[in-house]
């Protein structure tokens, strides 16, 4: 049985009003230990999923001690607004940003962790560290490869779309008795420090992507038309688009070819862990580097050893 963690602690400051402020890590370690072969996995659920989810529970038990991870998942900012019930109004203090502070938040858990592990003499394999998330989780683990290009060596997309679809139109859920339950969000209503670096094709021209990328989707995917995913990831060095079709459905690891793909998240996890070869690499060294837009400059730094972001207008100091 693996071992489990959890703590708070601070983490990158609110960019939307320079608050400082905690969240919440969990992390699982292999039972026997870890080693020079132990990588690190980082969850990240979508809308609906969060750390108590039992799917997410079962994944950091299980594949900790199953491929040898050190397996990460943390509450990120805004996570709350984003389940299947409505609860207190967002603020700028903590609301569903869909993008950057989510970003920074999940990046942040796995340079804490490093930083554990390195406090306690334990080796990293550097070159299996990797990203899993699914729709929405999927959207910011491409965000989080872009803002930390050397850190990911491996990113599992399940049905990410291209941009974050609630920025620009209500969630709906559908009830039982028909009812809905509606979601306005926050940043809909908020002007975004830049909208153009969150559309993956125009952040994946910014930079050299140098992680290993495999994304899964489906056919009759809504959230995303299947002829710009498949453009989008034809672009990316390194990257594989796996289209699932009716002939793909196989009743295990997928039951859908809509958005999701009905997956057993541990199967998928487990399929692509059977086929995909990793690099060694015993070291990490984080650089600090920058994203142009026509309206911002934004610079990511790694001092002591967590990431730091800052956003300047063109001209003038942004107030984010």
């Amino acid at each position: 049985m693996a071992d489990h963690y959890e703590f708070s602690i601070q983490s990158h400051h609110n960019i939307y009003n320079n608050n400082a402020r905690e969240f919440t890590i969990h992390f699982s370690t292999p039972s026997k230990g870890v080693g020079k072969d132990t990588g690190i996995l980082l969850l990240i659920p979508g809308y609906g999923g969060n750390v108590n989810s039992n799917v997410y529970k079962k994944m950091r038990d299980r594949f900790a001690d199953k491929h040898n991870l050190i397996v990460v998942q943390c509450h990120y900012f805004g996570q709350e607004f984003m389940q299947t019930e409505l609860i207190h109004e967002e603020s700028l203090d903590n609301f569903n940003d869909m993008s950057f502070m989510q970003a920074l938040d999940n990046i942040t858990a796995v340079l804490i962790v490093i930083q554990i592990m390195k406090n306690k003499n334990l080796p990293i394999h550097y070159g299996r560290i990797i990203l899993y998330g699914q729709s929405h989780g999927a959207y910011l683990s491409y965000l989080c490869n872009a803002f930390a290009p050397q850190l990911f060596k491996l990113l599992i997309d399940n049905s990410s779309y291209l941009y974050p679809i609630y920025m620009i139109s209500d969630r709906i859920l559908p009830l039982a008795d028909g009812k809905v339950i509606r979601f306005h969000y926050l940043i809909s209503n908020e002007t975004s420090p830049e909208n153009e670096i969150l559309y993956l094709p125009n952040l994946y021209k910014k930079f050299s992507n140098q992680c290993s990328i495999i994304s899964f989707n489906g056919t009759n995917d809504a959230m995303v038309p299947v002829e710009d995913k498949t453009s989008f990831i034809k672009s990316i060095n390194k990257a594989r688009h796996i289209l699932i079709d009716d002939n793909s459905i196989d009743g295990q690891i997928f039951t859908s070819t809509n958005h999701g793909l009905g997956a057993d998240f541990l199967q998928l996890f487990d399929y692509v862990m059977k086929t995909h070869r990793f690099s060694t690499l015993n070291e990490l060294r984080l650089v600090p580097h920058t994203l142009h837009t026509k309206q911002h400059l934004f610079s990511i730094d790694f001092e002591e050893e967590l990431i730091q972001l800052s956003i300047q207008r063109h001209e003038k100091i942004s107030t984010y």
